[in-house]
């Protein structure tokens, strides 16, 4: 981490303070005075010029050739009010002028920037006392102390293995370096933050343009406000310097700003939670989804098949025949097979091997023909065998058309996923419903224990496309696709969300909207409690703004809003916004 740029930013901010507890304390000491009315002006011009010389310095020297409208007219203002005479309204807009800059300059070094000097893979890298260098590595000394993004102490003995970001206690520490700043998990996250940041969704957008809308409308109000008095005789020589201190305010405290922190605060929340936001527009939705579709395997189910059941007389004769009939397939049943019992396989030996796509193998082999697939397969070549009647993938195996057993792969059910669906059903009226290509008794199965009573399986991707449409004609509202991210990417246009379980980072693609790591399906919850506190904040902040504008406007019509005022709004104000900017 860059300390220098840390302590800069640090001196700045408390510096701006310093400055302007100063002027306070001589705009109060004016206040205090109350004797000869020149002294008293005095006192507020200086304090003015304090806050304001800078600024103005810098204008005058040309140092600054882009100078936003906003402070422009604002910096307009406090010079028509001191040649006005207006020492109270100039102070005054000198003080929010300067809030609002120390506001800004708040938020832009929120973030501080950190030193992330590259190191190479293979490289030993020594680490002095404090120092952050960022890469995934191994500990090449005996024993080191690292902190840990949430501040907390970790102990790593030699060998142990060093993630990227973590901070060097020691006096020194040799790791050698596994992986690139830029390679590590840290770097993807931070990537992503930074554009969840940069990035604004359609709400954004309209608080953004509520905001340039309201300054609009308060600028050309006053404008004509001030012509009709003008026309009709009733102008007084308040009402100039009351229409540009309520132009001032308007243009210097923006409590909208607490909404727009807010918005962007959520997607950063969830992804401290390792959830993966790339549509925020999709995400501020979830709440309003009346229709939750599930894919199976990954999502509802471990995704790790196994084999659960040999129902044989004789196990390894069956595995043996297995073992040979799978052997020039890619099928992941053989990977399972193999991982149960594996033999050493002599090609000579298999003839007449055949695969029936979809069915099962034929082959012979030690003389004998061998039949090994489904039921029907089996059916098709008028064999006669046991129905094993267990939930799964069944695989029937036969010798010289005389069944000799099956075995039965299936997958189980997450326990995330039974605590999701429960947690869903009692915060939600949504619909629920699993697509599957699996056979039917599986699927129905799994519906039974989740309690989900729309279950569709066997189901080819044009027919998924065909049952997610005729659901949401039925089911009117918001639909979303909880799937992982084997799903074929066609039916993500079909929905208005898609929510994607994945393992890794690298699993990451464009078209989801929403990334659950760890495939951990409790996490959907976090997301929908999440908006749902978000909406009820937005609200409150949005209603909140609306009335603290109109009491300031309405103080200020009235000549009844004195500095005190302002000030104490500004940092009721300044408080929730530092309170929402601390959560990121």
């Amino acid at each position: 981490m860059n300390h220098n740029h840390e302590t800069i930013t640090n001196e700045k901010l408390n510096s701006s303070m310093q400055k302007f507890l100063i002027a306070l304390m001589i705009y109060i000491c004016a206040l205090v005075i109350q004797k000869p009315f020149l002294y008293v002006n005095i006192l507020k011009i200086i304090s003015t010029v304090l806050l304001m010389g800078g600024f103005l310095l810098q204008i005058l020297s040309k140092k600054r050739k882009e100078i936003p409208f906003e402070e422009t007219l604002i910096i307009f203002a406090i010079i028509l009010f001191l040649l006005l005479g207006r020492i109270e309204e100039s102070t005054l807009s000198a003080c929010l002028f300067y809030l609002k800059k120390m506001s800004d300059n708040q938020s832009k070094n929120s973030v501080v920037q950190q030193n992330k000097k590259g190191v190479k893979k293979g490289q030993i890298k020594t680490l002095k006392k404090g120092e952050i260098l960022f890469f995934d590595g191994i500990l090449k000394m005996p024993k080191a102390y690292f902190l840990n993004e949430k501040q907390q102490k970790i102990v790593v003995k030699n060998e142990g293995e060093i993630k990227a970001g973590y901070q060097c206690l020691t006096k020194l520490a040799k790791i050698e370096v596994k992986r690139p700043y830029k390679n590590t998990e840290y770097a993807t996250f931070e990537k992503k933050k930074n554009e969840l940041e940069q990035t604004l969704s359609k709400q954004e957008e309209n608080i953004l343009n509520l905001t340039a809308l309201l300054q609009k409308i308060v600028v050309f109000s006053t404008i004509g406000i001030n012509l009709v008095a003008l026309s009709t005789g009733n102008y007084q020589a308040s009402d100039l310097p009351n229409s540009i201190l309520i132009i001032v305010l308007i243009f210097t405290i923006n409590p909208f700003q607490m909404i727009l922190l807010l918005l962007k605060n959520v997607p950063i929340q969830l992804l401290k939670e390792q959830i993966i936001v790339n549509d925020k527009d999709k995400l501020y939705e979830i709440c309003k989804i009346k229709n939750y579709l599930f894919e199976k395997t990954k999502t509802l189910t471990v995704g790790e098949f196994r084999i659960t059941e040999i129902d044989s007389e004789n196990p390894e004769e069956l595995l043996y025949y297995l073992n040979y009939g799978l052997h020039y397939t890619n099928h992941p049943i053989k990977r399972l097979v193999e991982k149960y019992q594996k033999i050493e396989i002599i090609e000579k030996k298999i003839k007449s091997y055949e695969l029936h796509e979809n069915r099962g193998i034929t082959y012979k082999i030690d003389g004998k023909k061998i039949h090994l697939g489904t039921l029907v397969f089996m059916k098709e070549n008028k064999i006669e065998i046991e129905q094993n009647l267990n939930i799964g993938t069944i695989i029937y195996v036969a010798v010289d058309k005389v069944g000799i057993g099956s075995i039965v792969i299936s997958d189980g059910i997450k326990y995330a996923t039974k605590v999701a669906i429960g947690e869903l059903k009692k915060e939600t009226n949504a619909h629920l419903a699993i697509l599957s290509s699996d056979n039917e008794r599986i699927v129905s199965a799994i519906g039974k224990e989740l309690e989900i009573k729309d279950k569709y399986s066997n189901l080819t991707v044009e027919e998924k496309k065909f049952w997610i449409r005729y659901i949401k004609q039925k089911h009117k509202g918001k639909t979303a696709l909880i799937a992982s991210s084997l799903l074929d990417k066609e039916l993500y246009k079909e929905v208005d969300v898609t929510v994607i379980l994945i393992d890794t980072l690298k699993n990451v693609e464009k078209y989801g909207d929403i990334y659950l790591l760890g495939c951990d399906m409790t996490k959907l919850m976090s997301v929908y409690y999440k908006i749902k506190e978000m909406r009820k904040t937005k609200n409150l902040y949005l209603f909140s703004s609306i009335i603290l504008l109109l009491l300031m406007a309405i103080l200020i019509g009235i000549e009844s809003l004195p500095l005190w005022v302002i000030i104490i709004i500004w940092w009721i104000l300044e408080i929730i916004k530092n309170k929402l900017r601390e959560e990121i």
